[in-house]
């Protein structure tokens, strides 16, 4: 995985040095290695930020453009397949200009973006069709993880509901006993009156 240093990080996204260790800090960021001198590490993963910059247009226009060559041949594929790139898609670049633009692809899969004209862009691209492919499974793989996550957490939130059910009953049940109790002694004392 490729990483940058908060110095580059600044440099692409046109920001001080010291708003990158902040986002570190709070973790808006995520970076690998040891740290500096100042506590910050000194590496900041790629996929950190591409997701950071996904979430913000600016800085997401700004990260394509630092990206270079192989953000333009990706976005120029994409483009032609009539898809609109994403910022995800523009930072995969980086690592594989095939693979770039399907990274963002999976909504238009979905949305019914022609196939037909993605190879024929990629071809014109000079883009390998195997590159292609192994863009889309790797989105595909994304999807199958983000599923296998979901499913997860469902698993787990519905233990947690069955553990608070269990005690909602159990509380149910002592509600029962102690309003019975109250009418025995309700009775118990209208008898003794009555006596």
């Amino acid at each position: 995985m490729r990483t940058y240093t908060v110095n580059d990080v600044a440099q692409m996204l046109d920001v001080d040095q010291e708003t990158v260790r902040r986002w570190i800090r709070k973790g808006k960021l995520e970076t690998e290695g040891e740290e500096t001198s100042q506590g910050v590490p000194k590496k900041v993963t790629e996929e950190s930020l591409v997701t950071f910059a996904s979430s913000n247009k600016k800085y997401s226009e700004k990260l394509a453009g630092a990206i270079g060559t192989a953000a333009s041949a990706a976005t120029a594929v994409a483009g032609a397949a009539g898809i609109a790139t994403s910022s995800a898609a523009l930072a995969g670049a980086a690592t594989t200009a095939a693979a770039a633009p399907f990274l963002g692809i999976g909504g238009a899969i979905f949305a019914g973006f022609n196939i037909a004209k993605a190879i024929d862009a990629a071809r014109e691209q000079g883009v390998d069709l195997g590159d292609l492919a192994s863009g889309i499974a790797s989105t595909a793989e994304a999807y199958q993880r983000e599923i296998e996550e979901k499913r997860s957490q469902i698993a787990k939130l519905e233990f947690e509901i069955g553990t608070a059910q269990e005690k909602i009953d159990r509380c149910g049940e002592c509600l029962n006993k102690i309003y019975a109790a109250i009418m025995d002694e309700k009775n118990g004392s209208d008898e003794s009156q009555e006596a």
